[in-house]
């Protein structure tokens, strides 16, 4: 029909657009704030270098070099630019629709975890057949979900993945 090929257009260029322009929400960024360093969240830390399982970090959970200074502010910026880039393999890896809460789940759990092991996991393959059930379990299960690290499960991941899965079903309700 007429004018057919131009809402195609507008839709793929406004796709585009949002994938260039997305920055992560407010609650989001508090959610991994809290989640990474909450103590730095609320003003009761110094920015300083951490052990995070295997890497130096610095700020919230960010590789130790990433920071030019050592201020919350610095370390704020350098989050909202992994943000970005955990959305940017969101959208190449994920070929489901998502709503806000489900994107803003799997934004967190890819900064979390990172895009290689998302991208290889059970949990991606379940949502990309849109097995939503197989995809919670592998995703977010206390036992065999995204919790451990060195082979050990982690009541902080543990915890961490319970509130992903309740934004990824719920959205942001509290």
């Amino acid at each position: 029909a007429p004018g057919e090929e131009k809402k195609t257009e507008e839709l793929k260029g406004g796709l585009v657009d949002n994938i260039k322009t997305w920055k992560p929400s407010n609650d989001l960024l508090e959610f991994v704030k809290t989640m990474e360093n909450d103590p730095l969240r609320v003003g009761n830390a110094k920015v300083k270098e951490y052990n995070d399982i295997g890497h130096k970090a610095k700020g919230y959970g960010t590789k130790s070099g990433l920071l030019a200074q050592d201020t919350e502010k610095e370390a704020a910026r350098v989050l909202t630019d992994k943000l970005i880039d955990a959305n940017k393999d969101v959208e190449r890896l994920v070929k489901a629709d998502l709503n806000e809460g489900e994107r803003a789940a799997l934004v967190s759990l890819i900064y979390n975890v990172g895009k290689g092991a998302f991208g290889k996991s059970k949990a991606l393959k379940a949502l990309n057949k849109g097995d939503r059930k197989t995809f919670l379990k592998e995703a977010f299960d206390p036992k065999i979900g995204f919790v451990k690290a060195n082979g050990k499960i982690i009541k902080g991941l543990v915890s961490r993945r319970a509130k992903e899965r309740d934004i990824f079903v719920n959205g942001w309700k509290f």
